[in-house]
C-alpha cells in the first residue's frame, strides 16, 4: 500500500496596512512511501501576494503529492493519505464544506 504524508508552512508577510492583502511565503513537502518505504518526495515553496493563508501550502502540498502518484503509475491501488491539518481532512471526508474563493480550486484539483 502506498502512504501520502504531506505538510505546509505559512509565513505572513506584514505590509504597510494600507493594501489590506493578506501576502505570504508558504512553503511545503510531501513524501510517498510504498510498504513503509520511501518512494518519492519532493518539496516547493510558494510567495502570494493576495488571499494567503495557512490552508493554501497544505493543499499545494497534496495536490504536488498525489500528481506524483500518477507519475510514478500510481492509478488503480488505495493510497492512505496522512494529513495533520483537520480542516483539510474534513474538506477530503466530505464534513466539512469548502467555502473559501481561495481554497475552492485547490480542493476541486485535489479531488
Amino acid at each position: 500500500m502506498y502512504r501520502l504524508q504531506f505538510d505546509g508552512l505559512f509565513r505572513k508577510i506584514d505590509d504597510d496596512h494600507r493594501s489590506g492583502h493578506k501576502a505570504g511565503l508558504m512553503g511545503y513537502g510531501w513524501l510517498i512511501y510504498k510498504h513503509e518505504i520511501l518512494a518519492a518526495r519532493g518539496h516547493g515553496v510558494y510567495a502570494r501576494v493576495v488571499e494567503a493563508n495557512s490552508l493554501v501550502p497544505d493543499y499545494l502540498a497534496l495536490i504536488a503529492g498525489l500528481e506524483s502518484l500518477i507519475d510514478m503509475g500510481v492509478t488503480s491501488e488505495p493510497v492512505l493519505i496522512s494529513v495533520d491539518a483537520k480542516c483539510i481532512f474534513d474538506h477530503l471526508e466530505g464534513t466539512a464544506g469548502v467555502n473559501s474563493p481561495t481554497i475552492k480550486p485547490l480542493y476541486h484539483r485535489a479531488c
